[in-house]
């Protein structure tokens, strides 16, 4: 890497966030891109380019951006920077990176902006006007309130609700707990009036002025006097920050984002009037989410497979306590990384249980003819008819009760992205550690 080259360093759970937005931007890009004839990605605090990762140069989310530019599907992108060092090195590193890849002609669907995205928010909506349009809000705590009510405001007419605008928004809430909590013991009118101000009182009044602008009022206060708990604070000023949102936006996926070690850095929030684009960041963020969860158990911060290792220490701790079925089961959840809700399963998984039973149906008829020196029948290399896939999912709702009661997988209350509630099973973390 040049020396003079002045790219961020993050941590490693930065990956997470850089995760979802590369799955979700091809996938929207593609979809809207077929259907409309022109369409924004706007990326309002974009950095440099590129995120130093452990020493390594990963793409940031601008570069994500550019790279759907090969596909010529009407995107237009707009780069913002305010900081003038890191918007000189963004402008050479989106240059570089369309040479090398032989999109040097596209530079020019690529708007560049040296300001500071609160100030010129208002000329941007002016440009893309009607658009289908992604914003990124990568901030450093979190956006301020008067960009998001401008960016949601989009939403509103004609009708309340309007598709087409859809927003990631980066929330520091360990970050505002951990000031909010220094300055809940000043009075914000009693700051105003007084002069001097001591140091910590400077700090205090600055800290509120920045809360009060990023919920747009001072509804965080209550958080801080209500609990205590710096878990309770975090989960009820990501509720209240996603309460706010739901004026403009039906769903909210939030991404927590955690190091290696279990701690959480930040949360990357999704929203959407979309039911079919929430529904893809929401599945894609729960394969994250035990992603990280599995890392975090499995000889923390090692490089290894991580199917193939969590597979191993599972069924070993496991030993025979489960059956062939069970097995399989929790072989597929590793596989696909994802947990699975009462009411809402994955689709891999049913159509594998549906041809799992229809062949050993087949079978108990005597209607499967196997070729010689073949012991079983692989359910995926076998065309076959589906049976009923009520049968199928009761089957899949037995093994998933039975290994609950077995206390392996474990069951929560969560909410969704529509206020619903609903039961979700995973597997006991306690059976994921190597030393178990």
């Amino acid at each position: 890497m040049n020396e003079n080259e002045d790219y961020h360093e993050f941590g490693e759970h930065t990956k997470s966030k850089l995760k979802l937005l590369g799955s979700y931007i091809p996938q929207w890009d593609y979809i809207v891109g077929r259907r409309r004839p022109k369409h924004f990605i706007i990326d309002c605090m974009a950095g440099t380019g590129y995120n130093e990762i452990e020493n390594k140069k990963v793409k940031g989310s601008a570069l994500i951006a550019c790279k759907r530019l090969k596909y010529k599907l009407n995107l237009k992108i707009i780069l913002i920077e305010k900081d003038t060092k890191k918007f000189k090195t963004l402008q050479k590193s989106v240059e570089e990176y369309l040479k090398d890849t032989n999109l040097i002609d596209e530079l020019e669907k690529i708007n560049f902006h040296c300001r500071d995205c609160n100030k010129i928010i208002d000329s941007v909506l002016n440009d893309i006007r009607d658009s289908i349009s992604l914003f990124v809000i990568d901030s450093y705590s979190a956006p301020i309130n008067e960009l998001i009510e401008k960016i949601g405001s989009r939403t509103l007419n004609p009708r309340p609700f309007r598709m087409g605008t859809e927003i990631f928004i980066f929330f520091n809430a360990p970050y505002l707990n951990h000031y909010g909590k220094a300055c809940i013991n000043y009075k914000y009118e009693d700051l105003i009036k007084k002069t001097p101000l001591s140091k910590e009182e400077r700090g205090a009044k600055k800290k509120i002025e920045e809360f009060n602008r990023i919920f747009g009022d001072e509804s965080w206060q209550k958080v801080f006097k209500k609990f205590s708990e710096t878990k309770d604070r975090i989960v009820h000023l990501l509720k209240l920050y996603i309460h706010k949102l739901k004026r403009f936006f039906r769903f909210a996926v939030p991404l927590s984002v955690k190091d290696y070690k279990g701690k959480l850095k930040y949360f990357f929030i999704f929203v959407t009037n979309h039911y079919e684009a929430f529904d893809m960041v929401y599945k894609k963020r729960n394969q994250i989410e035990i992603e990280g969860t599995l890392i975090q158990y499995c000889n923390l911060g090692r490089k290894f497979n991580l199917q193939e290792n969590s597979r191993r220490i599972l069924f070993k701790n496991l030993k025979r306590r489960i059956s062939k079925d069970e097995r399989i089961l929790l072989s597929k959840i590793l596989r696909y990384k994802t947990d699975f809700e009462t009411d809402y399963f994955d689709e891999n998984l049913e159509r594998f249980f549906e041809t799992l039973l229809k062949n050993r149906i087949d079978k108990q008829d005597e209607k499967i003819s196997l070729k010689k020196g073949q012991k079983t029948l692989s359910p995926f290399k076998k065309k076959v008819e589906k049976i009923s896939r009520t049968n199928a999912l009761d089957y899949f709702q037995n093994l998933l009760s039975q290994l609950y009661e077995k206390k392996i997988l474990k069951k929560g209350k969560r909410i969704n992205g529509i206020g619903e509630s609903f039961d979700r099973y995973y597997i006991n973390p306690r059976f994921l550690r190597p030393n178990f």
